[in-house]
């Protein structure tokens, strides 16, 4: 989500300068050579016909009829239940009860609404949390045929979405939940939570038919980052493989037990069907000219329709059911202790962790390991922009929180005992070639370790990292988050006391105002921004953070510190709702917009298609004979592929020039 610049960029746009902004080059993990080819493949040949396959639930959808439709359905579109999620229903789980004022409506919404803010009510207990995935936002019946979503909305959607991808999956239908379970039961088949439906989604290895080095999933002691964006120069930008331990704007994060925390990503089913199915986009060498970057949508043509964009959310009548929209999830985890696990405060599962330094033997290890944050890019049906819809999630115990984990001493990410102490000025003359990572730990935020490859040799002697909130949405007084305590409450009403998701919460949800679709009125004055604007996860983006707001550069020249009233344009924070809705210098898609915004500007100006950054784990490094699996995907370097016997490098997709 969108941060500050501490010693590193924001989060997407260091991806996107990442070897000339932060002052080093990045340096690649070795990686273990492709399993080499059974002799007699041709040497020379172009990619085959084949595609990856994948082992979607319910079969029929992956095959359509003439007019491009799906033939079959999923539990989705076939559930009772989940049918009225895939529309825009009604409910009373939001309203609006906050005045209309300057102060309290920087979203400059339509005059129309009948209050500027909306806020979550105790309504969210009536119904017990749902396994359904939903379209949209729901319409508070309260409202009358002007109201447009404020944050508590968007929120809401937020904890929906949370809870069905949590749900157990079905081991029969992959991918989708398991509707005579509840969520957060254990695994039947050992320690642990049972596998969520999330943790069915392809990585994008998967996507790009690119095999695990360990023979399954794994999490991998490598980086967030895909190795082929951390190849090139300049990088092109990617949000990871299956697990990582480099954060997308630099940096490795340690906890507090001195074990490295792990990230991954995912994709759903409509973005696998999108690119794999309905488009060639899975294959390298093809053309993206078809995702096309920093697209501002028609809000005339019908909803879940914007051209050449991840397909959002589609909103049916009542007679058919619709479908969800593109989805990717990131998440961070962290290694437990046996107390830990014992505890059962983690939602808690069994990978193997790869370390491709380790001797031959020990470099495929199965941990226990606990989910400490999650993002979740959602297109909505009627917010279905380029920059997506934006959830992000957290363990109440990884940091201090004011309002969440009040009282407690204990963390994953923070030690409030911790020594040596440095003024901030030492602090920013960290020099990781000179200095000792050991007399810097208690630094807030600071990136000790650059990579995986710079860590010493015992985990005992790996200094932990210091990570502080340096914004707290949930306890603003401008965009307050009032969702969690609701759906907290929920969960602990239908599912028990001891249910372990009532230790996450909603740090908040990030979203697009770009007017409204034609079945709203327009924010007034027709202004875009990203709201809230000020957003981090501390597991997700720990080192690209700042200590003070960003100065006012673009709109106003008014230096604000009391209010986060923001908008897109150079994340400016002004001092009226009125400066923040005047128009931007140069225009939605000046080169600076997203220089200090957020991360959704950030993807969607630096993705270059359509807001993800998936497309940059297209391996450059293919088998000359065209056929999958990939087993020269890993190979990063030109030289190394072009040597050999069984690799080519495709020099004809402008992903992999200069590589």
């Amino acid at each position: 989500m969108r941060t500050m610049m501490r010693s590193v960029l924001p989060c997407c746009l260091a991806l996107a300068l990442l070897v000339s902004a932060c002052g080093e080059k990045t340096t690649t993990v070795a990686v273990a050579p492709p399993t080499p080819a059974p002799t007699g493949l041709p040497t020379v040949g172009v990619p085959g016909e084949t595609k990856p396959q994948f082992n979607w639930g319910y079969p029929l959808y992956s095959q359509y009829d003439n007019s491009g439709k799906h033939i079959g359905k999923t539990l989705y579109q076939t559930d009772p239940l989940c049918i009225a999620r895939l529309q825009f229903y009604d409910c009373a789980f939001v309203n609006a009860q906050t005045p209309d004022t300057p102060q309290t409506n920087p979203t400059m919404a339509s005059s129309a609404m009948t209050g500027g803010m909306d806020s979550c009510t105790d309504a969210i207990g009536d119904e017990q949390p749902s396994y359904c995935l939903p379209a949209d936002v729901c319409n508070p019946t309260m409202q009358n045929n002007a109201w447009a979503p404020g944050q508590a909305s968007l929120d809401n959607l937020a904890w929906q979405l949370f809870i069905a991808l949590n749900w157990p999956a079905d081991a029969n239908q992959p991918g989708y939940p398991d509707v005579s379970k509840k969520l957060g039961d254990a695994d039947p088949a050992g320690s642990g939570h049972a596998k969520a439906v999330w943790l069915d989604y392809p990585s994008p290895e998967d996507l790009f038919a690119v095999p695990s080095p360990c023979g399954t999933s794994a999490l991998s002691m490598t980086s967030k980052l895909s190795d082929a964006f951390l190849s090139k120069q300049p990088p092109l930008g990617a949000l990871g493989p299956l697990g990582g331990s480099l954060e997308a704007g630099g940096g490795v994060l340690v906890d507090q037990n001195h074990h490295v925390v792990y990230e991954e990503i995912r994709e759903n089913r409509t973005m696998w069907e999108f690119i794999v199915n309905q488009n060639d986009y899975w294959m390298t060498g093809s053309s993206l000219a078809a995702l096309q970057q920093s697209l501002t949508r028609n809000y005339n043509d019908p909803p879940g329709q914007t051209p050449g964009g991840f397909p959002a959310a589609i909103v049916t009548d009542n007679s058919i059911p619709g479908d969800i929209g593109a989805m990717e999830v990131k998440a961070a985890w962290k290694q437990l202790t046996p107390d830990e696990v014992a505890s059962g405060t983690y939602y808690t599962r069994t990978f193997t962790l790869y370390d491709a330094s380790a001797p031959a033997d020990q470099q495929c290890t199965p941990r226990s390991m606990g989910l400490i944050g999650m993002h979740i890019e959602y297109m909505p049906a009627l917010f279905g922009n380029p920059e997506w819809i934006w959830a992000t999630f957290e363990h109440k115990l990884n940091v201090p929180t004011a309002g969440v984990n009040d009282g407690a001493t204990q963390f994953s990410l923070y030690n409030p005992n911790c020594t040596p102490v440095k003024t901030e000025q030492e602090c920013a003359t960290y020099d990781r070639t000179k200095d000792s990572p050991a007399d810097f730990q208690c630094c807030p935020n600071l990136a000790l370790y650059g990579s995986s490859s710079t860590l010493p040799p015992n985990p005992a002697d790996i200094a932990p990292n210091q990570v502080t909130r340096d914004r707290n949405p949930s306890t603003s007084t401008i965009l307050p988050t009032d969702c969690t305590g609701e759906y907290i409450s929920a969960i602990t009403k239908y599912f028990g006391a001891s249910n372990v998701f009532q230790n996450y919460f909603l740090v908040s949800t990030q979203w697009p105002l770009r007017g409204a679709s034609t079945n709203f009125p327009f924010y007034a004055p027709a202004f875009a921004a990203n709201f809230p604007c000020t957003l981090r996860n501390t597991t997700l983006e720990t080192f690209s953070v700042d200590s003070t707001p960003p100065a006012t550069t673009g709109c106003t020249s008014a230096t604000n510190t009391a209010h986060s009233y923001c908008r897109s344009c150079n994340g400016d924070c002004v001092d009226t709702a009125a400066s923040a809705a005047e128009a931007c210098p140069g225009g939605e898609d000046a080169a600076n917009q997203f220089g200090t915004a957020d991360c959704m500007g950030c993807h969607g100006m630096y993705a270059h298609q359509n807001s993800s950054f998936v497309f940059t784990h297209r391996p450059c490094c293919v088998r000359k004979d065209g056929t999958l699996p990939n087993t020269c995907g890993p190979i990063l370097q030109t030289a190394s592929c072009t040597a050999h016997p069984t690799c080519t490098w495709v020099e004809s997709d402008p992903m992999c020039q200069g590589g």
